[in-house]
């Protein structure tokens, strides 16, 4: 099973905000300073199943949190396209 995970964080431009990985801030020239504490988003990435989560401008980011409800929703995804693929075999 292969699982793949990305977060990514809030950073103010001007503005406006991105939701950008740390890489990816780094690459545009974004200092440490401008990313914001609250609002995040963490995406998983199972056998092809993607489930988000995402926080709203009012919650705090976390990581684990994050993973836990975007693996949740990949294998539900998963689980529903296995469910999908028995019917259609049948």
């Amino acid at each position: 099973m292969a699982k793949f995970i990305s977060h990514k964080r809030r950073y103010k431009d001007g503005k406006q905000c991105r939701f950008l990985t740390k890489k990816m801030a780094r690459t545009l020239g974004f200092l440490p300073i401008n990313m914001l504490s609250k609002g995040g988003e963490t995406e998983v990435e199972i056998d092809g199943c993607i489930g988000v989560a995402k926080c709203s401008n009012a919650d705090n980011f976390s990581r684990r949190l994050g993973v836990k409800i975007a693996t949740g929703r990949a294998l539900k995804e998963l689980n529903n396209k296995q469910k999908e693929d028995f019917k259609n075999d049948n």
